[in-house]
């Protein structure tokens, strides 16, 4: 683990300026696709998926149940008396025996082996393949460069236009259409205080976070909820586990065993019901923070549900969640082994998209924080403006919107915006 260090703010209103300055991002406003162009879109979403299972092939899987246990026994050289009886329990221990180790160097860090039981299937071990494993050990620099490319590759076609009348949909839901986007690709992703040492970021298949070593939970967590994501596709999986891309070692359940705190989910299991992948990436302990229990199945769980009715009003919905962190790690109280910060204070901003008609679009922002502890009070009561967030937490939310409309939004002068074509 890292060491501890400390956090400090950083002028707000510079970062927005230097950072938009760099990024030379127009939001044009175009059009509400057509017909046709939700066909594309779904058309590019299998195309994305089908990348993702390319990616995905490259790990090994082992389903443990009971027709496992009995074709190994058959090959198990064992005669006498009562060899069908012997042969099975030998293989059940070797299986056993097997998923012991996986644990322990999935827990330990070795390998980054995930373990996972479906109800229909049995235990599903999956691990890398051992000599790509073994090469990415031995060779580290080429797999950076690796990953180097496929992130400028991934830049190069999320900003590329396929022609005046072409629509495709972007990896954040928002559609682009023609030479010009409704709204900027990547929106709901903050700034983080440029003068912190501990950030990491993680992307995976529904939302990304920002882990900072230091407070052992992520500084933010961000993803988009439409229509589509609220069909609940899958049953919550309760499989928390350390995260084992996270380079310095994530918080681990452990840390949270007898410590009084719920392991509290920044991007809540409900909204990544929409697929196995994202439901279970939700429990990844790096998606964790530690909250009171009368917090976290209080009003914590009730401004979730808010936040889901909000999005089921609306085209597109950007979320950003995570811990108040606005002192050094060292001033919170700790929990576990590896000293997971307690924050004092959560924090949820919002931005709901509406297409009104062919040519205007409606754009609403919300923001709260709210006390880690018990209260009978309704969300509503913590309502606040995406200002006072920036101001405690020292992120930039929704950087790459146009100066006028993002001054607007945050300062609360004009929660809702109409944006006419």
């Amino acid at each position: 683990m890292a060491k501890k260090g400390d956090h400090k703010k950083e002028d707000v209103n510079k970062t927005k300026a230097s950072n938009k300055k760099e990024a030379g991002i127009k939001t044009d406003k175009s059009k509400k696709p057509d017909h046709d162009t939700k066909k594309k879109q779904t058309d590019s979403k299998q195309t994305d998926k089908k990348q993702s299972g390319d990616e995905q092939s490259a790990r090994k899987k082992i389903i443990i149940n009971s027709q496992t246990v009995s074709d190994l026994s058959e090959h198990l050289p064992i005669k006498g008396k009562h060899k069908i009886g012997k042969r099975l329990l030998i293989a059940f221990i070797i299986l056993i025996c097997l998923c012991g180790l996986a644990f322990g160097l999935s827990k330990a860090g070795i390998i980054p082996i995930t373990i996972t039981y479906l109800e229909d299937q049995g235990l599903l071990i999956e691990f890398p393949d051992p000599a790509e494993f073994y090469r990415q050990k031995t060779h580290p620099e080429e797999y950076a460069q690796t990953d180097l490319q496929k992130e400028d590759s991934t830049a190069q076609g999320s900003s590329a236009v396929q022609g005046s009348s072409a629509t495709a949909q972007t990896e954040s839901g928002v559609t682009e259409t023609g030479n010009t986007l409704l709204l900027p690709d990547g929106l709901e992703i903050p700034l983080c205080p440029t003068d912190s040492h501990d950030h990491e970021r993680r992307v995976l298949s529904g939302f990304t976070l920002c882990y900072r070593e230091d407070y052992e939970q992520p500084e933010w967590v961000a993803y988009t909820i439409t229509p589509e994501k609220l069909v609940k596709e899958t049953e919550r999986a309760n499989n928390f586990r350390a995260d084992p891309q996270i380079s310095t070692g994530s918080a681990t359940p452990d840390d949270y065993k007898a410590s009084g705190y719920d392991r509290g989910h920044l991007a809540p299991a409900a909204d990544m019901a929409y697929s196995d992948a994202t439901m279970r990436e939700s429990f990844y302990m790096s998606n964790m923070s530690p909250q009171e229990p009368s917090f976290n199945r209080g009003i914590w769980n009730n401004l979730e549900n808010d936040v889901r009715a909000i999005a089921a009003g609306c085209d597109c919905l950007y979320v950003i969640t995570g811990p108040v962190l606005e002192k050094p790690a060292s001033k919170y109280a700790h929990i576990g082994t590896n000293e997971v910060s307690v924050p004092e204070y959560y924090y949820k901003v919002l931005l709901a998209v509406t297409y009104e008609g062919t040519q205007r679009e409606s754009v609403t922002s919300y923001a709260y924080i709210v006390p880690n502890g018990k209260t009978d009070e309704n969300p509503s009561k913590f309502i606040c403006t995406i200002d006072d967030v920036e101001k405690r937490t020292g992120i930039d939310f929704f950087s790459l919107l146009e100066d006028g409309l993002e001054n607007e939004l945050e300062a609360g002068t004009k929660p809702t915006a109409e944006i006419i074509n």
